[in-house]
């Protein structure tokens, strides 16, 4: 009987696993369509980068690399998507996949207002949380009220921006 359970167990584990990571390339499929290649690199992942993707169009020099990472927030974690674009290197886009902040001022934390903030922002130095108003690139406005969630978003970013560096001189070496 315990034999039973422990392998029931153990098969709904793996299938749970199997749904999560569908369900985030399905997030990436979503957001780019059915004409871009996606290819998982997996060197890349670890605890709090849970997924990397490299985005293409074939026989496009240009890619994006996407992110989905795990940052604590004010009561629970925060899992989104950061979009890099190798070209450009800048953010081209963040998307919250799920949260369980406060629904007052952390859950501002999916309104575009707020994630706008890190469009274009150069990956050359990590972003910094400013109080009242942004007067740096670096910079990014909190979301008044919600500090610990704004600088949640911030560390997972930054995070994505420390883990890039080595995906974007691999992944042209080997263009």
């Amino acid at each position: 009987m315990i034999f039973r359970t422990v392998i029931i167990t153990l098969l709904s584990m793996l299938l749970l696993i199997g749904c999560s990571n569908d369900a985030e390339l399905d997030t990436v499929r979503n957001k780019f369509g059915q004409d871009y290649s996606i290819d998982r690199l997996t060197k890349y992942e670890d605890d709090s980068i849970i997924r990397v993707y490299k985005v293409s169009k074939e026989a496009d020099e240009k890619y994006q690399i996407v992110q989905i990472v795990r940052s604590k927030g004010y009561k629970d974690y925060i899992k989104f998507m950061v979009t890099i674009d190798n070209d450009s290197k800048k953010i081209s886009d963040i998307h919250i996949i799920e949260h369980n902040e406060t629904h007052d001022y952390g859950g501002y934390v999916t309104k575009d207002w707020f994630l706008k903030r890190f469009i274009n922002k150069p990956i050359n130095q990590s972003l910094k949380i400013a109080k009242i108003v942004s007067e740096n690139p670096w910079e990014v406005t909190a979301i008044t009220g919600a500090t610990i969630t704004s600088e949640a978003v911030v560390k997972g970013v930054n995070l994505c921006i420390q883990n890039i560096e080595p995906i974007l001189i691999i992944e042209n070496y080997e263009q």
